[in-house]
């Protein structure tokens, strides 16, 4: 009885590695996805295309607001397309989390103006 709790034991062991390697691949594989996103996005508003912008990151919102580069990103798109509303909510999430970063606080003084 004692070899077939062993032999239970060890296959166990192989599922989770497996399951833990196939859930650690899904994260890498959205982080590089995060990259992608961010990077394209900051490319965009330094080639002063805010609206392009703008539209990745609101494909995208869901999955990445509250990682503080992309809501600064996002922020500043939003705000220079017209969207000020949404800049103060993601220039907020920044400013709370990171609250001595001046160019947050310049930008959301800017949105709420």
């Amino acid at each position: 009885m004692t070899r077939a709790i062993k032999a239970l034991t060890t296959l166990l062991s192989v599922i989770n590695l497996v399951l833990a390697g196939a859930f650690l691949s899904q994260l890498a594989l959205a982080a590089n996805e995060s990259d992608d996103v961010i990077e394209q996005m900051n490319l965009l508003i330094a080639q002063g295309q805010f609206q392009q912008a703008y539209t990745i990151g609101q494909t995208n919102l869901f999955e990445l607001e509250g990682e503080a580069e992309f809501d600064f990103l996002y922020g500043l798109a939003a705000l220079e397309t017209g969207r000020p509303n949404e800049a103060v909510f993601a220039f907020e999430r920044i400013a709370y989390v990171f609250p001595d970063q001046q160019r947050v606080k310049l930008e959301l003084a800017r949105a709420y103006f």
